[in-house]
């Protein structure tokens, strides 16, 4: 629902194909989606955005602690209007303040004197996580000094968001700014910071593809670069012509009037509705039995699925379009 699917490879989309999208933002080319094992909403990354993840025993974990290390690492560079908000994310506080002091590294992480009850604070760095009993994973970003600020909203605003309803726990939307650091201070600064936190830590090592030499890490790429992944995993969600109310609950919704309705459960679909002007039962079993255990990412052309179970008319095709539009699934990346 976070991810407009269709511009991900407008660029190499062919001109004739049903997934073409005209109005790719300009200067970007194929873009790739990757599912993370963390969670969380989506982000997108590029060269002005480092990632940072932490795993560290469970016992001693908590949702701030990480938030705070990176914290203390950007004011240590400066950045003194950083601080960790309620939901555990890096901001940058615009507020005005007559403290003329320097607000550093040892101060409270969670406030600033820039706070203010008006104006929203920009959010630089969101967190993820993956829980186990004995270890926790933090993973989180830091939105450094990326060129496509005024890009980024056109890839993580889908246009069927607010025609699906399904089981999983919607992000919550944020403006968003660039810190201003080079990628080089930032990393050794948190680096420091991680040596503080956690006394006897190694000198930092630097990893590369070599990695993937290693037979763990090799299984781990291939699964993690798999349309099984990167579909498969998805929690079950009803999608609709229907414009729906972000308050609207699943179970609320009366999905009659609706002209079509897809439901999906896993990334495969459970079933499917379309209801045109001298529709007949008999085409929307055809219907049913086309799409039936499909995956969601493999149906390329729904106006070719519609045609083949009987619905022809133009309020079919024109639906067709309008489905198609809503749910296009990039090509895979070479």
């Amino acid at each position: 629902m976070e991810v407009n699917l269709g511009l991900l490879n407008a660029a190499s989309t062919p001109a004739n194909s049903p997934s073409r999208i005209e109005n790719e933002p300009p200067g970007l080319g194929d873009v790739d989606l990757v599912r993370r094992r963390s969670g969380g909403g989506t982000v997108f990354h590029d060269g002005g955005n480092v990632n940072w993840t932490v795993i560290s025993p469970a016992a001693t974990f908590t949702r701030d602690k990480h938030a705070e290390m990176v914290t203390r690492a950007l004011r240590s560079c400066g950045v003194s209007r950083s601080r960790v908000n309620e939901r555990h994310d890096i901001v940058l506080d615009q507020g005005t303040s007559n403290f003329s002091g320097t607000w550093g590294s040892n101060e409270n992480t969670h406030s600033t004197p820039w706070q203010s009850d008006t104006i929203r604070p920009l959010k630089v760095s969101g967190s993820a996580y993956k829980l186990t009993r004995a270890r926790a994973l933090h993973h989180g970003t830091a939105l450094l000094n990326s060129p496509n600020l005024h890009t980024i909203p056109s890839y993580l605003r889908s246009p069927a968001k607010k025609f699906i309803k399904g089981r999983s726990v919607d992000s919550v939307s944020s403006p968003v700014g660039n810190i201003l650091l080079g990628n080089e201070e930032f990393i050794e600064n948190v680096q420091r910071e991680f040596g503080g936190l956690y006394h006897g830590a190694r000198e930092a090592l630097g990893l590369g593809e070599e990695c993937l030499e290693i037979e763990e890490v090799k299984k781990g790429h291939a699964e993690l670069t798999s349309l099984d992944w990167t579909y498969l995993q998805t929690p079950q969600f009803t999608f609709s012509d229907l414009p729906l109310r972000p308050e609207q609950k699943e179970g609320e919704i009366d999905y009659s009037d609706a002209k079509f309705r897809l439901d999906v459960r896993y990334g495969a679909v459970t079933g499917c509705q379309l209801k045109t002007k001298g529709a007949t039962t008999q085409q929307n079993e055809r219907l049913a039995q086309i799409l039936e255990k499909q995956h969601l990412h493999d149906i390329k052309d729904w106006e070719a699925v519609f045609k083949e179970a009987g619905f022809e008319t133009k309020e079919a095709i024109d639906m067709a379009k309008w489905v198609q539009s809503m749910l296009s699934i990039p090509s895979q990346s070479s």
